[in-house]
């Protein structure tokens, strides 16, 4: 398995964003994230954009002056080769070799980011629409919305705490335990009623506390995982009953006349 394999393969706006944070983490791992950033404080060592070195004397560098340049050339075919690595075929056509690492970087952002309106609401329909099969289904439902989360963020769209997790609620099933489960973290937004006994220095009433996504996907993550433990304790007592149903027919036959 080579170094980078682990990293998905850029296809489309739909992988995008997963495959542009894990390269990006690439390029910080070997010290050239620098040659795609954008960054202009000096003092933000990670995020500062490093460019060609310019020679004091134009069209006339010094030996020294050379030497950077070459390191730097070498640095970002370096990072281009790392863009590269983990792009289909198609995708890989649209970057000209005679780019830098930057604007390559930048190109592909142009081109799959989607910034467009449209993709907005495409992303909040499809979260809207999910549904949760099972308590088996649980990690790929939360994976959805978490990956969402992440498109938003991307696009540098707000997309609220409160919207993700009643996006999530929605898609849960009918089913006696997942009404539960919705009712009680539904409530957990409801604000609490004023004291009895409320003075000029006492609030009329306290806030409601601030719930976040994370903590309701730890909470959804849990009530999955209770759910299929019960349904393997069921099944594993529905499995005994009919064993001793079962031997109980062949020692009623052993007495049967008819054997």
């Amino acid at each position: 398995m080579g170094k980078f394999d682990h990293i998905t393969e850029l296809t489309g706006s739909d992988n995008y964003p997963s495959w542009r944070r894990a390269v990006e983490l690439a390029l910080a791992g070997e010290g050239l994230w620098n040659h795609c950033s954008n960054g202009t404080d000096v003092n933000d060592v990670a995020e500062y954009a490093s460019d060609m070195p310019t020679p004091a004397t134009a069209g006339k560098p010094d030996a020294a002056e050379l030497v950077l340049m070459k390191n730097w050339v070498k640095e970002d075919a370096q990072a281009k080769a790392i863009i590269g690595r983990r792009l289909s075929p198609i995708v890989q056509n649209m970057l000209g070799e005679k780019l830098t690492a930057r604007q390559q970087w930048e190109m592909l952002l142009k081109r799959f980011a989607r910034l467009d309106v449209t993709s907005q609401f495409e992303l909040r329909t499809q979260l809207f629409s999910e549904k949760l099969k099972d308590p088996d289904d649980a990690s790929r439902y939360l994976g959805v919305f978490e990956n969402g989360r992440r498109r938003f963020a991307e696009m540098g769209v707000t997309f609220t705490d409160e919207e993700s997790i009643w996006m999530l609620l929605n898609g849960l099933p009918e089913t006696p335990q997942w009404v539960i489960f919705r009712s009680l973290t539904i409530g957990l937004y409801k604000a609490p009623s004023a004291p009895a006994s409320a003075s000029a220095s006492t609030p009329a009433a306290t806030a409601p506390p601030k719930i976040t996504f994370e903590e309701v996907a730890t909470s959804f993550s849990e009530e999955a995982n209770r759910q299929r433990g019960q349904q393997r304790r069921g099944e594993s007592a529905t499995g005994s009953a009919a064993n001793r149903a079962t031997r109980l027919r062949v020692c009623e036959c052993r007495h049967c006349p008819f054997i």
